[in-house]
């Protein structure tokens, strides 16, 4: 009885009101055992990030009190909660894609080497420098040469700088030797530097899709640490610790790896080392596998289990009902911003669980009649797609959907759904293949041994004008006269004109065409494919449709009482809980952000709906009005590609299934003869060899 005494969190009293009036958290009294997973379960805007968000000090309580292992505290920032050995792991990861493991999770941190990177970048410019100077004056083109190949070999092989450290300084020495060759005086050749590294990074800006690439990022970081902003920690040093804490946690990833190469599940485990790094012991997830495969959910629970032996306390904010009844201990409810009830996991049900959640019975069977095929919607034939870095993820991909019927994709993510669907949606090119919606041909590509030949040109050509625009900028700097002045504005116009053409020659797609072929797409990622957070709630639901009647009048102006209208009436059926139509997409919870994207793609009265992990993060009462609904819409006519990797939600909503693995449909089910089992197995790959040859050809 002492040891269930012992707290490790005392949330008493918590009051929270949002501006517009939104009471998150009201009364709220939470208390948590040292050593236990506590499940904190609730529907979509129930209030559950928002009380663990103040006890982060991500957010200010407007009452009550915070105790920590018995002392009262308040926290003022996430700071002061990592101090107190608090972490919290983000239902939307706080990671920067182009940085690598190490940098993210170093981030904000207090120096740890007394030989960090800042002095090794310092001492390495310096030299440069120093070095510069000497051989501008007193070296000739041929000693000069040898020198700079020769130091920066040096600086490779023993000091091992970063690589943008070498590219800065070998582009220096580069331009000293040009330079001095042309004669050009001092102060010139420190403009003309100065000038040449200005276009090399506007360069790669444009070059590098508007400031995506990781060379600049890296760069910025050096020049930061020049400037005396530093390197803080000494990345080696913090690589070693990241590999150790994840070695004996089981969080398998590798600390130079570039976040934006992980998956998911790898980005989820940053986040959770970023935690363990800062030496927490009380760990908040927020809805930790809401987007994790059921294979990473399961890798997460032996994490976690690891965990709760070794101490640590967890709280487990989650809608799900698996989760909290397999790992927690204890599990407390709450239901529009109040405290329903904790109960022990030992004495309830998965069917108390969700009605304690909703207030009412849920129903977790899908019941539907028979489907009534129509003529051919979606056609899709021998498609082929490349990912972001030109691998091909589908590889000859075929398959039809009628009209009144949901057709299933499933599969482990990461075997080529994604570029299918994005293909589909008009937002990926295809590299062979052809897709058409009803009579119209969306797409169609045929595959061709030079294809790429183009790319390879144009890549040329931009470096030849970026470079040539630098070499006569600073030939007419020198002589300041006309002509020059003209040939370096045609150059600038020419380089800058066939950039831009080649941006939009290489990135072009055609989503709105597809949509006006009477594609709706609910995409997967509702971040960056979904959603303007920085528009209104209003904004977003009638993104799409804005520029057609009745949103738009004959005189081409914007009805905005219709965009009131229409927008409040899809906030009231589908519960999207906010202030208000005008309220930022921002500011709602993530089941409420997915709520607007589903709401906005089914209303859009489509012909057929591509809907990728519809469900995701979504709350159960809200997973059961969406499953009710594209049963609806399909028993109207509309023909339904539906994408999960939910296998109980594409068994129980799919009148056929088709499984995916690297790339291939290695099957094609009826989901009442199939199983569970049966479906993980051809997600794992696991076909006959006949079968895998006849997918292949």
């Amino acid at each position: 009885m002492e040891q269930e005494d012992r707290y490790a969190v005392e949330l008493i009293g918590i009051n929270k009101t949002f501006p517009g009036g939104i009471q998150a958290n009201k009364d709220i009294t939470l208390r948590i055992r040292e050593g236990e997973v506590h499940g904190l379960l609730g529907e979509n805007g129930a209030g559950k990030s928002t009380i663990m968000n103040i006890l982060y000090g991500f957010l200010s309580k407007d009452s009550g009190r915070i105790i920590i292992r018995g002392e009262e505290v308040e926290p003022k920032s996430p700071q002061d909660a990592i101090d107190r050995g608090v972490g919290m792991v983000h239902q939307h990861f706080k990671l920067i894609p182009p940085l690598t493991v190490t940098e993210n999770v170093i981030l904000g941190l207090e120096p740890i080497s007394k030989k960090s990177d800042q002095s090794n970048s310092m001492a390495l410019v310096s030299t440069s420098l120093i070095l510069l100077f000497l051989s501008y004056f007193f070296l000739s083109q041929i000693d000069f040469l040898i020198v700079a190949a020769i130091y920066l070999l040096i600086l490779a092989i023993i000091l091992k700088p970063r690589p943008v450290t070498l590219l800065a300084i070998g582009n220096a020495w580069l331009f000293v030797m040009v330079t001095n060759y042309a004669g050009f005086a001092l102060g010139e050749f420190l403009l003309a530097l100065v000038s040449f590294e200005l276009v090399l990074i506007i360069f790669y800006f444009l070059y590098n899709r508007f400031g995506d690439s990781p060379i600049l990022i890296r760069l910025g970081n050096m020049l930061s640490g020049i400037g005396g902003d530093g390197f803080p920690v000494g990345i080696d040093e913090a690589a070693k610790k990241i590999q150790r804490i994840a070695d004996e946690n089981g969080l398998a990833v590798d600390p130079y790896a570039k976040v934006q190469d992980l998956s998911v599940g790898l980005q989820q485990r940053v986040e959770v080392i970023k935690t363990l790094y800062r030496e927490a012991d009380i760990l908040i997830l927020d809805e930790p596998t809401s987007v994790l495969t059921p294979q990473e959910v399961d890798e997460l629970f032996v994490t976690l289990e690891a965990f709760r032996k070794s101490g640590k306390t967890i709280i487990l904010i989650t809608h799900k009902l698996r989760e909290p009844m397999i790992l927690c201990d204890r599990i407390s409810v709450l239901r529009d911003g109040a405290l329903v009830g904790t109960v022990n996991k030992d004495e309830t049900s998965a069917e108390e669980l969700a009605q304690m959640m909703v207030g009412r019975p849920v129903v977790f069977t899908v019941e539907k009649p028979p489907a009534t095929l129509g003529e051919i919607v979606l056609n899709a034939d021998n498609l082929r797609v490349e990912d972001h870095r030109g691998l091909l993820k589908v590889k000859g991909v075929s398959f039809q959907v009628r009209a009144g019927e949901i057709l299933g994709i499933a599969g482990v993510e990461g075997n080529g759904q994604t570029e299918l669907v994005e293909a589909l949606a008009g937002l990926r090119k295809l590299v062979g293949g052809a897709i058409s919606v009803g009579n119209i041909n969306i797409m169609e590509k045929k595959p061709k041994g030079d294809s790429k030949k183009l790319d390879h040109i144009i890549d040329f050509l931009i470096f030849v004008f970026s470079f040539g625009f630098n070499i006569v900028f600073h030939l007419g700097f020198n002589a300041l006269d006309a002509v020059s002045w003209v040939l370096s504005l045609i150059a600038l116009a020419c380089g800058l004109a066939l950039v831009l053409w080649y941006g939009t020659l290489r990135h072009a797609n055609i989503p709105r065409f597809v949509r006006e072929a009477g594609v709706s797409h609910i995409p997967e990622d509702r971040h960056r494919r979904g959603l303007i957070l920085p528009f209104t709630v209003e904004e977003n639901l009638v993104l799409g449709r804005h520029y057609k009647p009745p949103f738009i009048s004959r005189s081409g102006i914007l009805a905005l009482d219709t965009f009131g209208r229409v927008s409040s009436e899809l906030v009231e059926n589908y519960s999207i809980k906010t202030t208000g139509v005008d309220s930022l997409a921002s500011t709602l919870s993530g089941g409420n952000q997915q709520k607007l994207v589903v709401a906005r793609e089914m209303e859009s009265s489509p012909i057929l709906l591509i809907a990728a992990q519809p469900t995701r993060g979504l709350d159960v009462g809200a997973t059961e009005f969406i499953h009710k609904t594209l049963i609806s819409m399909r028993d109207k006519g509309v023909a339904i590609l539906l994408v999960s990797a939910e296998l109980d939600e594409i068994r129980s909503v799919t009148d056929r299934i088709l499984v995916m693995f690297d790339g291939r449909i290695v099957g094609e089910k009826i989901p009442d003869e199939t199983d569970a089992q049966e479906l993980g197995l051809l997600m794992a790959g696991h076909v006959n060899r006949e079968k895998q040859m006849e997918a292949i050809n």
